[in-house]
């Protein structure tokens, strides 16, 4: 599998006014945006990994998807859990740190579902999105925007290291 990219498609929706909308879409503020509920879409090579089905406080989520991300590149392994469900997401790099091993859901789950996806895409989009979520909804409640210099710091990883 050298050589192979993987393909890394990543939508943020935000729950606003009974709906979820596209992050980008959104023209106004949420109603309480202490308590942002939203979902994140995320397809790898034309497969859905996570869809919007999972609605949860998508800013938390982003949070802990830094964090997840940061625990993957020091020690090869990470976990996390939606903010009020308990629904897990962990991963393990292979040994070359070249792929990961993705794993949504328990044994059993409607939505279980497993992804073996390229390491430096995987970070890189994850960094990219979580950064424009930051962004986007900065205008919205500016406490959000903390973390953003460890996303920024995954990202050099990324640009440091080459994407083969």
């Amino acid at each position: 599998m050298s050589g192979f990219r993987s393909k890394i498609e990543i939508t943020s929706f935000i729950q606003y006014g009974g709906e979820l909308i596209p992050l980008l879409e959104c023209k106004g503020r949420p109603s309480d945006s202490r308590y942002m509920l939203g979902a994140i879409r995320i397809m790898i090579n034309d497969s859905v990994f996570i869809d919007e089905s999972i609605v949860d406080y998508i800013d938390e989520l982003w949070y802990y998807f830094i964090d997840f991300l940061k625990s993957l590149d020091q020690t090869g392994t990470g976990k996390l859990s939606f903010p009020d469900q308990p629904i897990p997401l962990t991963a393990s790099l292979d040994k070359s740190r070249s792929h990961v091993n993705l794993h949504l859901g328990n044994p059993g789950d409607s939505f279980e579902r497993r992804q073996k996806v390229t390491w430096p895409e995987f970070r890189e989009a994850i960094c990219l999105h979580a950064i424009e979520f930051f962004h986007q909804i900065g205008a919205v409640d500016s406490r959000k925007i903390r973390g953003t210099s460890d996303i920024e710091e995954l990202r050099q990883r990324t640009q440091n290291h080459g994407t083969d």
